[in-house]
């Protein structure tokens, strides 16, 4: 069994006991794990087959991460962090401490997850987003450029986020809602759609 690590390959038995590893464990068909240069991985991570970490990449303490996953450069994983099948992170995420992320999810480039966030299956999230903590969001989200989520916020499924979109804090929104480009909500939005400019108060 064989790991790539900055281009040179390693048995387990090699890298076992590095310092740099901290007794981290590769899944079953491990030889097709790889971790690109200036990695640090914390105590008790399990990584699963065919992962790709990029340059640069910080993980913390008991992380998960789940087969197939991609994770890009300069990229910073927090403690208890689990990260399911087939995963695509881009560069420059910040992740938080205790963040859930389902199966198929793609994040884009300079993300900021908070602290507790829980993300739902095949979630697409865009470039320039910033997600509070204890943001929840259901399945097939789809999330634009250059969006702010407030703290404690609930997003239901199937949910279609424009860019430029900002949602206060403790805000609900309802499935199967649209969110247009540069759409601001205060509080609750239940309805299905939404064309566009501020909202205030409960729909």
């Amino acid at each position: 069994m064989k790991i790539t690590i900055c281009g040179t390959e390693y048995t387990l038995e090699e890298v076992r006991g590095w310092d740099v590893f901290n007794g981290w464990q590769v899944g079953p068909a491990g030889e097709r794990v790889r971790i690109g240069d200036d990695v640090q991985i914390g105590y008790g991570v399990r990584i699963g087959y065919e992962v790709q970490i990029g340059n640069d990449v910080r993980i913390g303490n008991d992380v998960r991460i789940g087969y197939g996953v991609r994770i890009g450069y300069d990229v910073r994983i927090g403690d208890d962090v689990q990260i399911g099948y087939g995963v695509r992170i881009g560069y420059d995420v910040h992740i938080c401490k205790g963040v859930k992320i389902c199966d198929d999810v793609r994040i884009g480039n300079d993300v900021r997850i908070g602290y507790g966030v829980r993300i739902g299956y095949d979630v697409r999230i865009g470039n320039d987003v910033r997600i509070g903590y204890g943001v929840r969001i259901g399945y097939y989200v789809q999330i634009g450029n250059d969006v702010r989520i407030g703290y404690d916020v609930r997003i239901g499924d199937d949910v279609q986020i424009g860019n430029n979109v900002r949602i206060g804090d403790d805000a609900e929104i309802g499935d199967y809602v649209q969110m247009s480009n540069g759409t601001t909500v205060a509080e609750d939005l239940l309805k299905s759609k939404l064309t566009g400019g501020k909202q205030n108060g409960r729909s």
